[in-house]
């Protein structure tokens, strides 16, 4: 007797029989196995690793345990596995190859080998590439330009190949006379690969432009050299520049700001600088410190008043000393307005029936630099009716604030005012117009869920009808998460209810959503609610075994099938007639075919969650316990001729071949309970 459930649970499955053999049979053979490798060849540096992956095929049961070995490794290199051994339904192992400082460059033919007991051994075949090790240099990054007497350097980059790690000793050729060089360091060390090339140009100098080589040398490999051009210029002239930093500068009316203003002198100029702002509008002033500025840096102060009208001033710094001509650079200063709110409504007026809700958009805008936290509050409130923010401390720039008016306020027109209030006391109002009205219409509440990945549900949604209101309400749903889908039945409603149907795909991320659920009917204002949706992760996979204690039940084959389309995987036994696999998803598929008594095979087909499929899979193990038994009657319908529809419910089994439909089951255990 085949016992399906142990609980309040049934499972009504559809069977293809046939008569006389023509069933599927299972594949017949010599056992043995094949080996495949990801990638059949690759290049491998001194002192480096590469990886491939072997991939076990198992040819007509064979089910013993495969050993991996390498053959033809050169003297440095090693060949390591992971795992070593290939058993059960593990079928692929990682082949690390391993590369020694040492080893000699130069290709090599390594062959894997997997063997096993009884089977012919197979082998494939990778080719390895150790590349010649070596050495790049690069100098300079552009033409280096120097004026007589003076000293200026290049950056030196070296790239070491294929696993070179020798010290790299630096020369420069092509000197100019007057003009000498050195690095630092030099040699690079092994691990570093950057030096400082330093070019010292005395004051007879020729003025041209030269070329210098630098050459890089390491042991055991082939020098490398890098060019750069060499620009001789003539001794420079006493001068100065100006910069300011940042040179825009954003002040609320009434406060200061800084800028450092940095005094770039060449061509051998160390005098001071007198500092002076010009073209500043009324009520605002600016200092230097010091000044006048004998160094490279000052601070410049600017100062503004209340006064100061908001807007953006384009302030020249002039720098004055004897012998040289002025110099001039610009400052942008923005003056804003001082810290305030503005409260935008939208829409700025609602109205709502008596009953009934709704809700208006908030954007806060901050002025002068207002920062931090507002609090959102409302007043003129009157009885009865109710406001609610969300949120209420506002980090960003938006809120929302829904009213709710109760049956029992009077209709009329009600100003509330919104208030955000910020630091410092500052704050910002907007003027929000309740007309409360008569109700005629509808409201929406729906039930939150909780679904896995993979899986599907339901949640009601009540639609409640106001001021006699009796059109249909027309449903739609937005801010779904990506991979769900939501669909209504009905999703016109003439009554009270519909049933929304979740489907969370396997890719939905698992989280916590907020779904709105919109709904429109005419003679009505439009109504939404929410239906709070929490997508956990694995559904309920898991591992599932079916047993078959009977040795004439074994079936001929067994297959599998993760969620409700897709591939189906065949499923070897263990040596207690088990088969066992896995399923990732929330619900999965079983197939098998047996042999029937008297000839002819039968088909079987489950499908249902891991908990259910595990549950059908202990039953042929199962003995009847003798209890008390009843009758159930029942129709499958749907059956085409020659189709066959057996229902198993607690204990016992009833079957019909269409084109007929009823079907009685005269063993069901009194102490179980069975829905279909």
């Amino acid at each position: 007797m085949r016992r399906l459930f142990t609980s309040i649970a049934a499972v009504v499955l559809v069977t293809a029989c046939t008569a006389g053999g023509d069933g599927t049979t299972p594949p017949t053979g010599t056992p043995g196995i094949t080996l495949a490798a990801s990638a059949s060849s690759g290049t491998v540096a001194l002192g480096a690793s590469s990886t491939t992956t072997l991939t076990l095929t198992r040819v007509d049961g064979y089910s013993g345990a495969v050993a991996l070995t390498a053959a033809g490794a050169p003297t440095g290199v090693t060949v390591s596995f992971a795992p070593q051994s290939l058993t059960g339904t593990t079928l692929a192992s990682t082949a690390t190859i391993s590369v020694a400082s040492n080893a000699t460059a130069g290709p090599a033919s390594l062959t894997f080998r997997a063997s096993g007991t009884g089977v012919t051994d197979k082998t494939v075949v990778y080719a390895l590439t150790i590349p010649t090790p070596g050495i790049t240099v690069s100098a300079g990054t552009a033409t280096v330009t120097a004026a007589q007497g003076t000293t200026v350097t290049a950056p030196i980059t070296i790239t070491r190949t294929n696993g070179a790690t020798a010290a790299v000793t630096l020369t420069a050729e092509g000197l100019p006379s007057n003009v000498t060089a050195s690095f630092s360091p030099n040699p690079i060390p092994s691990g570093s690969t950057t030096s400082t090339l330093t070019l010292v140009v005395g004051p007879g100098a020729t003025v041209a432009l030269s070329t210098i080589t630098v050459r890089a040398a390491a042991t055991g490999l082939t020098d490398q050299t890098a060019t750069f051009p060499l620009s001789i210029t003539s001794a420079a002239v006493p001068a100065y520049t100006l910069s300011p930093t940042p040179a825009a500068v954003s002040i609320v009316a009434g406060q200061s700001g800084q800028s450092i203003l940095t005094i770039a002198k060449s061509g051998g100029f160390a005098g001071s600088v007198a500092l002076a702002l010009e073209g500043a509008p009324t009520g605002l002033t600016g200092t230097f410190a010091p000044n006048p500025a004998p160094g490279t840096t000052a601070t410049l102060t600017i100062n503004t008043t209340l006064a100061t009208v908001p807007g953006t001033y384009s302030l020249t710094v002039r720098g004055t000393t004897a012998g040289l001509t002025d110099r001039t650079t610009t400052v942008s200063v923005t003056v804003t307005a001082v810290a305030g709110i503005t409260v935008t409504l939208a829409p700025p007026a609602l109205s709502i029936a008596q009953g009934a809700n709704a809700q208006t958009a908030i954007t806060l805008v901050r002025l002068g630099g207002l920062t931090g936290d507002l609090q959102m509050t409302a007043s003129g409130i009157p009885a009865g009716l109710t406001v609610g923010f969300a949120p209420t401390t506002v980090t960003g720039s938006a809120s929302t604030l829904t009213v709710t008016v109760g049956a029992g306020v009077p209709a009329g027109v009600y100003p509330i005012v919104v208030t955000a209030t910020g630091a410092g006391a500052v704050v910002g109002s907007a003027t929000l117009t309740v007309t409360v009205t008569t109700p005629s219409g509808f409201t929406l509440s729906a039930t939150g869920v909780s679904f896995a990945q993979g899986a599907l549900g339901t949640s009601t949604l009540t639609v409640t009808r106001i001021g006699g209101f009796a059109n249909n309400v027309d449903l739609i749903a937005s801010n779904v998460p990506a991979n769900v889908t939501v669909s209504f039945a009905p999703a016109s409603v003439a009554g009270t209810t519909s049933t929304i149907t979740f489907t969370v795909g396997a890719a939905a991320v698992a989280g916590s959503y907020t779904v709105m659920i919109n709904g429109t009917g005419t003679g009505a204002a439009n109504q939404s609610t929410t239906v709070a949706l929490t997508i956990t992760s694995g559904g309920g996979g898991g591992t599932v075994g079916f047993r078959f204690c009977d040795a004439t039940q074994v079936p001929l084959w067994l297959a599998f099938r993760n969620g409700t389309s897709g591939a189906w995987t065949r499923v070897t036994p263990s040596g207690n007639n088990t088969f066992s696999f896995s399923l990732t998803g929330n619900i999965g598929a079983v197939a098998f075919v047996q042999n029937e008594v008297g000839g002819g095979t039968q088909g079987t087909v489950y499908l249902g969650t891991a908990a259910e499929l595990t549950s059908i899979g202990t039953n042929e193990c199962v003995t009847n316990t003798g209890v008390v038994t009843k009758t159930v009657n029942g129709t499958i319908s749907g059956l085409s001729a020659m189709q066959t529809g057996y229902a198993f419910m607690g204990g016992g089994s009833g079957a019909v071949t269409g084109p007929a439909t009823a079907f009685q089951v005269s063993d069901v255990e009194n102490r179980m309970t069975d829905l279909l």
